[in-house]
C-alpha cells in the first residue's frame, strides 16, 4: 500500500487536501496530510522537512511525496534524508542549491504569473488579499468551493522565500511534475521547461485546470497520482538543477 504524503504550499494547510484524500483512499492508498509550521516566523524549509520526517516515523519506503506550489521546495530535502519512492511536484516551485526562492524570482521572472502578487506584512510574514485569492488559486472552482478555501488561508512566514535552500544536491529519487494549463500562480510554460531541464521529466499538463486541482478536480487528480504509485509518469532520475 502506497503512502501519499501531501505537503501544502504557502498560505494553505493540511485542510486543503480534504477532498483529495477520500479519492486516494478509495483507490487503496494511505494518506498523510502534513500541517507545516508556516505560521512560525523562524520555520524555514529545514523545519518543514523535520515535521514531515517525524510524520513518517514507522512508515516503510513505499512513500510518494506530493509537494504543491512552495511545498516543492521541501520534498526533495526529505528525500535527501530518508528513502522515498517518488517525488510528485504539483504546480510546484523547485529549489536550486545555494539560492533563495526570492533570488530565483529576481533572476527568472517567467516563473510566476506577472499578475500574481502577495502582501508583505512587514513582520516576517506575508499574506494574500482574500479578494484576489479566488482569481489566483481557485478560478476553476465553483463559487462555494472558492469561498470555502479562501476563508482558510492564513499568513505565511517569508523565511521560505528569503532563505537560501538547505538542499545541497538533488536526490536520485524518481520524480514527476503535474501542472494545470490555467495556472495563474506558477506559469505553465515555465513548469514544462523546468520539469524537462531541471528534473529530467516531461510535465503532465492537465487541461482546464488551475493552481489547486485538489479542490477543483480531486477525482481526476487522484487518478493521476495513483498512476504514479503504479509506476506511470515516472521520468528518469535526473541530477536536477
Amino acid at each position: 500500500m502506497t503512502t501519499f504524503v501531501l505537503v501544502h504550499g504557502h498560505w494553505h494547510g493540511a485542510w486543503c487536501w480534504s477532498r483529495l484524500i477520500p479519492e486516494l483512499e478509495a483507490a487503496g492508498h494511505r494518506c498523510i496530510a502534513i500541517e507545516l509550521p508556516c505560521t512560525q516566523r523562524d520555520a524555514g524549509v529545514a523545519e518543514n522537512a523535520r515535521v514531515i520526517e517525524a510524520a513518517l516515523e514507522g512508515t516503510d519506503d513505499d512513500v510518494v511525496l506530493v509537494g504543491h506550489s512552495a511545498g516543492g521546495l521541501t520534498i526533495p530535502l526529505v528525500a535527501q534524508h530518508r528513502p522515498v519512492r517518488h517525488l510528485a511536484f504539483l504546480a510546484a516551485l523547485l529549489p536550486i542549491p545555494g539560492m533563495s526562492l526570492g533570488q530565483q524570482f529576481d533572476e527568472d521572472p517567467s516563473i510566476i504569473d506577472p499578475d500574481f502578487q502577495y502582501i508583505d506584512d512587514g513582520d516576517g510574514f506575508c499574506s494574500i488579499d482574500p479578494t484576489l485569492a479566488p482569481r489566483y488559486f481557485y478560478q476553476d472552482c465553483d463559487t462555494g468551493d472558492a469561498a470555502w478555501a479562501t476563508a482558510r488561508l492564513r499568513p505565511q512566514t517569508t523565511l521560505t522565500i528569503t532563505e537560501a535552500t538547505p538542499l545541497q544536491e538533488w536526490p536520485a529519487t524518481p520524480r514527476s511534475y503535474i501542472i494545470g494549463d490555467l495556472d495563474r500562480v506558477v506559469r505553465p510554460e515555465w513548469a514544462v521547461r523546468a520539469a524537462r531541464e531541471r528534473l529530467g521529466v516531461e510535465a503532465l499538463v492537465l487541461k482546464g485546470v488551475g493552481h489547486s486541482p485538489f479542490v477543483s478536480q480531486p477525482g481526476p487528480l487522484a487518478s493521476h497520482l495513483s498512476k504514479l504509485a503504479s509506476g506511470q509518469f515516472v521520468g528518469p532520475g535526473a541530477t536536477g538543477a
